[in-house]
Formats: structure tokens, sequence, C-alpha cells
């Protein structure tokens, strides 16, 4: 894991989500070109990297997948794009189902082992008590976001600033950035559009709830266990839904929290 603690450790990290407020990043991200920040996204990391980083010629140095897609898209669009970013020299953090049973099941049966040196579980990182992270956060509610707060802690990050981080009081897929595309991949899987349309698929609702209510709680009891001292965790993502977090305005954190 040394590899992945390098990259992190002392280090700025931006995490890029998909609320609809992470357009304003997209707007100004020619002001963060020459900062030395770490960008780390999730599931349908490539949006990011196309749409935002790109215009930059910066790429995600992490990705993390903590949930799988229907078939289609996991065969035709996220696995294809998750080997190009390796090959190029992302690292990853995912849950080792997706390595027993999803990803086989769609075309990469040796994914695992073929890029083992560039892959980090989430049941890779061990306590103080011999538990890993995933024995501790699966007895609790926690989001995609919450293991990925947690494990950037743990690896040491300086600093945490969420990008998109918005939240939501109802599930609405059009407060996604980049929601059309979202809509073009679920089409690729028609017999799950209905309950797509109806927001069954999408837990935007819940994780609000979660990420207000019980995560800091059981964010706090994970870096107890092991023995690390929080990293400040700033959403820079006006008018989130999200208040555990202190919300700063993008002029506020270029101006005072990026000093390097």
């Amino acid at each position: 894991m040394v590899e992945l603690e390098n990259l992190v450790k002392n280090k700025i990290v931006g995490v890029a989500l998909h609320g609809k407020s992470i357009e304003e990043l997209e707007e100004r991200i020619e002001l963060f070109k020459d900062l030395d920040i770490v960008w780390v996204s999730l599931n349908a990391f490539d949006i990011i990297e196309t749409y935002i980083l790109n215009k930059i010629n910066k790429k995600l140095s992490l990705i993390y997948c903590l949930a799988d897609y229907w078939p289609e898209i996991e065969k035709n669009i996220r696995i294809p794009l998750l080997i190009e970013a390796i090959n190029r020299g992302s690292l990853m953090i995912a849950k080792k189902y997706l390595f027993e049973n999803i990803f086989p099941e769609n075309g990469a049966p040796d994914f695992f082992g073929k890029y083992r040196d560039k892959i980090f579980l989430i049941e890779d990182f061990i306590d103080i008590n011999h538990f890993s992270i995933e024995n501790l956060l699966s007895h609790y509610t926690v989001s995609s976001l919450g293991y990925m707060l947690s494990t950037l802690s743990i690896l040491k990050a300086k600093k945490i600033i969420l990008f998109g981080c918005d939240g939501e009081i109802k599930n609405d897929i059009t407060s996604y950035y980049k929601s059309d595309i979202h809509i073009e991949r679920r089409v690729l899987a028609p017999y799950k559009l209905k309950d797509f349309e109806d927001g069954v698929l999408f837990n935007i609702q819940s994780d609000t709830d979660i990420l207000n209510t019980e995560f800091w709680k059981t964010y706090l009891t994970c870096m107890t266990l092991f023995n690390i001292t929080p990293p400040p965790i700033l959403n820079c993502s006006p008018n989130s839904y999200v208040t555990t977090f202190p919300i700063i305005t993008y002029d506020s954190l270029l101006k005072e929290h990026l000093c390097q």
C-alpha cells in the first residue's frame, strides 16, 4: 500500500462528486491548474475527467469503485475505462465483491489479478484491532462518500475538499452534473429504465440523511480505531444539503484554503 500512501499523505485531496454545483469547478478549473491537488472521483469518473480535468491536462490520480452498475454499463463502459485509467497510472480503491462477482460476470475475470499492484481493497485497511474498515463501517449505514473520506483520512491526507457534494432532499437525477450522460447510459439497460426514472435506483436523499446524521459519529469512531487525527474536510458545494462539513465558496477556497 506504499504507493497509495505516498500519493495521498500530506496532500490536499480534491474529491470530485457528481452534484450539479460542480459546474462551477468546470468554469473555474483554470485557476486550479498550477495547484498541487490529488484529484479523486468515483463510479462515473470519466465524466469528471472529460469535462473538467482535461481542460488543465490533468487526470484522476485515484478512482473509487464502491458500487456496481448494470451489466451493459459495466461491460461496455466502466470496465474499459478503468483499464485505460490504470494503464496510464491511476490507482483504484474498490470493494472485494466487485472482483469476485461483478467484473467476472461482465467479461473481466482476470481484472484483479492483472492489476493487483494498482488496486487496493477496502478490506486492505486494517485498524489497530486487526479489523478491516469494511468490518467496522458495514455495521453502520455508510454512503460511498463515507468510505472515501475514511480511507483518505487513514492515508493521512492533509486536507480534503469536496466538490459537487450537493446532496438532495429528493431523488432527482437532474440534480446530477451532466445528467444527460447519466440518463443516456441508463438507456443501455432498458429493463432498468422505469426504476431509474422513478428514482428507485438513486439514493441521493438517503445518502444525504446519512451524512447529516450517523456519519460523523461513525467516522470519528473509525479515526480513533486507526489512531488518526481527522484532517479538515471542506465542502466547496454552495447551497449543499450536506451540512456535516463547513460549506465554503470557491472564492474562499482559492484565497484562504489552498495556500501551498
